[in-house]
């Protein structure tokens, strides 16, 4: 009964308020140039819609508002106040407020979930450059790996004195086009055995300073550590390691240098060097690619022994 009471007397306002306000509202229709018959019509709806919007209102207002009602100045105790409708109606406000929260959280962690799924599609497409870099380069290897056999098989047939040198230059071109970072700035050379001393045999990108006077006993130098230890290993900075001083310091510089030993059998015979210009030049995946060239290095010496010998 409370709610009706309480509409019947927002309605009842209202009208009061339109009526109060319809000279103003008949003066607007005529400036805005309505005949009076569409003037009419508008004022008709209007006036409903006016009624109905503004007196739910006031209604509302009333059962919600537990203070005296002001009427033409006079304060009126609202007995048509309701706890329950209050509670009610402040409970869809606070309800619709929630939802609101909800939905902008909801919101926040959907963006964030966008967020991370570019993410991963950023860190999956890095992956896949990478797996196509690889895998080039692993093409790449088994094109060098093919043109080196037959490199080997048509200058041992031909049979001349500097076949050995011509495809150890030919191992030198190839080798650094396998490695994991920038090629162009590396350098290369083969070492063999030669009265118990390393001997630059084939280089490529070296001075010709240092292909005649770079020579290392057992143990002397990088490359004579690399043929005493008989493992593989990178430098990644020269500048720190103490087997680039004194008089095995670099004559050119360079920044970081791989060495791999070439065996015939379980002898060292030589020692494969590849240089970079620049500080950590190499990456540990390098030393797999690497095998390779220092293996075939040393199938080739041996082929020129047994060639030397008439075998």
């Amino acid at each position: 009964m409370k709610a009706f009471f309480s509409y019947a007397l927002g309605i009842f306002l209202s009208i009061i308020l339109l009526l109060a306000l319809s000279n103003v509202v008949v003066s607007c229709c005529k400036h805005l140039g309505y005949t009076k018959e569409a003037g009419s019509v508008a004022i008709y709806l209007g006036s409903i819609l006016s009624v109905l919007i503004i007196g739910i209102s006031i209604g509302r207002h009333i059962m919600s508002n537990p203070n005296a009602i002001v009427i033409g100045g006079v304060a009126v105790p609202n007995y048509l106040y309701s706890e329950k409708f209050e509670k009610n109606f402040f409970a869809l406000d606070q309800k619709t407020h929630n939802e609101n929260k909800i939905l902008k959280k909801n919101n926040e962690s959907l963006k964030e979930l966008f967020d991370q799924v570019y993410q991963q599609k950023e860190e999956h497409k890095a992956l896949l450059e990478q797996l196509i870099y690889v895998n080039d380069i692993f093409i790449r290897h088994h094109n060098n790996a093919s043109r080196l056999i037959r490199s080997l098989l048509s200058l041992w047939k031909e049979g001349k004195e500097t076949w050995l040198f011509e495809f150890c230059n030919c191992v030198l071109d190839e080798c650094v086009t396998t490695l994991t970072k920038d090629r162009a700035d590396k350098s290369s050379a083969i070492y063999f055995k030669h009265n118990d001393i390393m001997e630059m045999y084939a280089y490529n990108r070296i001075d010709y300073s240092s292909a005649r006077e770079r020579k290392f006993k057992i143990s002397e130098g990088f490359t004579g550590s690399i043929w005493a230890i008989n493992t593989p290993d990178i430098v990644q900075n020269v500048s720190l390691d103490d087997r680039f001083k004194g008089e095995f310091a670099p004559l050119h510089e360079y920044g970081s240098i791989l060495g791999y030993p070439v065996h015939i059998g379980s002898e060292t015979v030589g020692v494969l060097c590849i240089q970079s210009e620049s500080i950590n030049g190499f990456e540990q995946d390098d030393l797999v690619m690497v095998s390779f060239y220092a293996e075939i290095c040393g199938l080739a010496k041996l082929c020129d022994i047994l060639k030397k010998n008439n075998c």
